[in-house]
């Protein structure tokens, strides 16, 4: 899996929006950009609205 992550972002021309993606799941374990410890933050929106 590193490999093939390694070629997909460093040897070929792949699309930016994949080498984002592996940089975030290889940062932050999943494709999103924030960590974490902040995935569930938009839940606390709801607690307002309600």
């Amino acid at each position: 899996m590193q490999i093939r992550q390694h070629i997909a972002m460093e040897e070929t021309d792949a699309p930016q929006s994949w080498n984002m993606m592996f940089a975030n799941v290889e940062n932050n374990l999943a494709p999103w950009q924030f960590s974490p410890a902040d995935r569930a933050n938009w839940t606390e929106a709801l607690d307002k609205e309600a």
